[in-house]
């Protein structure tokens, strides 16, 4: 340390090389210094953050598959686009490796359009031009028990309307006694009345061709 001080006295550069080599030193160990890997890559996962909070749906399952179907053409002609853009994204993988053990939702929001991509692709290899599956998967054909149940079923439907198109009508017919009362008469005008009135109310009503049972 005295000889240090002793040159700097005979010789006027040394104190400026001498606090250059100072600062030179603690440059280089600040550069060298392994950082917080959650202080390297703050910028980049803020920025995500913020994307993810515009459009939280691009995580959701339903979502993605419906919008590849819809937009599967386009996703597939912007194929290489898509595919470069993934690609330069997982360059940096020490980035891609602290988002999937930090910030999984991240790292699964920023690949939402590769995804999306597969399923299109996905989508168009099992349908036709005009959009009819490919494989349309046959009809399954009923077993003798399904058939016998189907029967069945269908019976008890009918029996059900016969027994609430009765009650229906028997409410009516009370009804219809009920209003008649009211106006009891001798009066052969009214009484003709009344026999038309029960008539119209009580009449049965032509079945309407596009019943349940004849569709």
């Amino acid at each position: 340390m005295e000889n240090s001080k002793s040159l700097i006295r005979h010789d006027p550069l040394a104190r400026v090389r001498y606090v250059f080599g100072q600062a030179l030193q603690s440059f280089i160990a600040k550069q060298y210094t392994p950082r917080d890997p959650h202080e390297r890559f703050a910028e980049q996962v803020h920025a995500l953050e913020l994307a993810y909070e515009a459009s939280p749906h691009y995580l959701q399952a339903d979502f993605r598959e419906n919008f590849a179907k819809k937009h599967y053409a386009d996703l597939i002609d912007r194929r290489d686009e898509i595919l470069e853009d993934y690609n330069a994204f997982n360059e940096d993988g020490e980035f891609v490796e602290f988002l999937k053990q930090t910030h999984p939702h991240l790292y699964s929001f920023a690949k939402w359009e590769i995804v999306c991509l597969a399923l299109a692709e996905k989508h168009e290899a099992a349908h036709q031009a005009d959009g009819t599956p490919i494989n349309e998967p046959p009809k399954k054909k009923m077993t003798p028990e399904e058939w016998r149940e189907r029967q069945v079923r269908r019976r008890q439907v009918k029996i059900e309307d016969k027994i609430a198109f009765a009650k229906a009508r028997l409410e009516s017919l009370m009804n219809v006694r009920q209003l008649l009362e009211e106006y009891d008469s001798e009066d052969d005008d009214l009484g003709q009345i009344k026999e038309e009135l029960k008539a119209d109310i009580l009449v049965p009503e032509e079945e309407d061709p596009g019943s349940y049972h004849q569709a």
